[in-house]
């Protein structure tokens, strides 16, 4: 619609422009007649041509669509966390953990890591209550603590003798094999409820849970 009525307003200037040719002399005749041919060719293609076709525009649309769906999708799966041990980063260092179809996906300031499922034995959500009376129910929290949660376990568990403030913190633990050795990856998260869903909905994928390993 709006189409047709620009281009009525070309063909109406054409109009006035061949007009004003008429009225004019010398060179002004020439310029009025390109002017008026100008209005007249931009009129006719407004008015009688066609807009894109409908099959373009809902493509476009379903196109537009599915991008903000995997976008979404993208942000359901992804969770913002600060680093605490396992990886070569900074501790408290902001990342990103994208649980993927293949691994685990980490990102922080430029850097990505991977860990494929096939290599985890277990993944956890802990607060740090948990972890702290894991700490202390052990030997100075040698065997539980660092059995269970690796350096986490020394980290947040030994706040206990230090009385630091009691504010509940969460974490998501990654055990996982390295070089046939057990290791860890550990990091602080505020959306609690949402790691331990995306926790659930991955957990199947880990192949190697439970695994025993010979002393």
């Amino acid at each position: 619609m709006v189409r047709k009525i620009v281009g009525v307003l070309c063909l109406i200037m054409a109009v006035g422009g061949f007009a004003g040719a008429a009225a004019s002399e010398g060179d002004s005749v020439v310029a009025s007649i390109v002017i008026a041919v100008i209005f007249l060719a931009a009129g006719l293609v407004l008015f009688f041509g066609k807009g894109k076709p409908k099959e373009e525009k809902a493509a476009r649309k379903a196109a537009l669509k599915a991008q903000r769906q995997e976008a979404k999708d993208r942000n359901s799966r992804m969770l913002v966390v600060e680093h605490m041990a396992g990886l070569p980063l900074a501790q408290s260092a902001a990342c990103t953990v994208s649980f993927e179809d293949a691994c685990i996906a980490i990102h922080s300031s430029g850097n990505a890591f991977n860990l494929s499922y096939d290599k985890i034995t277990a993944m956890d959500l802990k607060t740090s209550t948990e972890i702290q009376k894991a700490y202390v129910s052990s030997a100075g929290g040698a065997i539980v603590g660092g059995a269970l949660f690796g350096p986490l376990g020394a980290m947040v568990g030994g706040r206990v003798k230090e009385k630091q403030s009691k504010t509940v913190e969460n974490f998501i633990i990654f055990t996982y094999l390295k070089d046939e050795n057990i290791d860890y990856l550990s990091f602080k998260v505020q959306a609690a409820y949402k790691a331990m869903k995306l926790i659930q909905q991955y957990k199947p994928r880990i192949a190697r849970q439970g695994i025993v390993t010979e002393l």
